[in-house]
């Protein structure tokens, strides 16, 4: 988030650069090429963190219906944070369910069998 911020603050000094730059000539017309360079970068930038950000929910997703750590209910709980949390949620989820070794839960009489 502070890249893109930083990206967005760098745009508006190279906008004010290539219009000062450009408005000296007497066809100057709309933004100049510097302008139309940054945009197509951020634009790749932006379509890049979306495919990202698929990748990682679907990731998750299949971790969530994988886990056998937690019951039924805390697998839904866990997809509620992740759809509705995502940048939030899904680096939680990573930290508690994948990052740090999780307590290995004790069987039941019945899985043991």
């Amino acid at each position: 988030m502070l890249c893109f911020m930083g990206f967005i603050m760098s745009m508006f000094f190279v906008f004010s650069q290539d219009a000062a730059t450009h408005a000296g000539s007497p066809h100057a017309t709309g933004p100049g090429p510097g302008a139309v360079n940054w945009f197509f970068g951020l634009f790749a930038a932006h379509m890049l963190t979306i495919l990202v950000t698929l990748g990682l929910m679907i990731f998750y997703i299949v971790d969530v219906f994988g886990n056998t750590r937690f019951p039924r209910d805390q697998r839904v709980l866990w997809l509620l944070v992740i759809f509705l949390g995502g940048p939030i949620g899904m680096p939680i989820y990573w930290y508690l369910n994948i990052w740090r070794d999780p307590v290995a839960s004790p069987q039941h009489p019945i899985e043991q069998s």
